[in-house]
């Protein structure tokens, strides 16, 4: 997670980030599969979850390609510096 950020100062605040991310997610968590839909399988909880999923891996693969082409340009961080970027 704190592999493309420029400094070792900003890997404190791409954790934070993540995690702040993650507490969230954990409230949504807990309203998305309705009681009264407990007969039909919890399908609103299951279809959102299926969703974000989704969603989660099409981002994991954008990103694996737009890292690719970035290191094949040879695309430099904030700092100017040349590296090699990773997922």
């Amino acid at each position: 997670m704190t592999c493309n950020v420029p400094s070792i100062v900003t890997m404190g605040i791409a954790a934070a980030l993540n995690n702040s991310g993650a507490g969230v997610s954990q409230v949504i968590a807990q309203w998305i599969w309705i009681a009264g839909e407990k007969d039909n399988g919890y399908p609103t909880g299951n279809f959102t979850c299926a969703a974000c999923s989704f969603a989660t891996a099409l981002i994991a693969f954008g990103l694996r390609f737009l890292y690719g082409r970035m290191n094949a340009k040879g695309t430099t961080d904030a700092r100017g510096d040349k590296r090699i970027w990773l997922l």
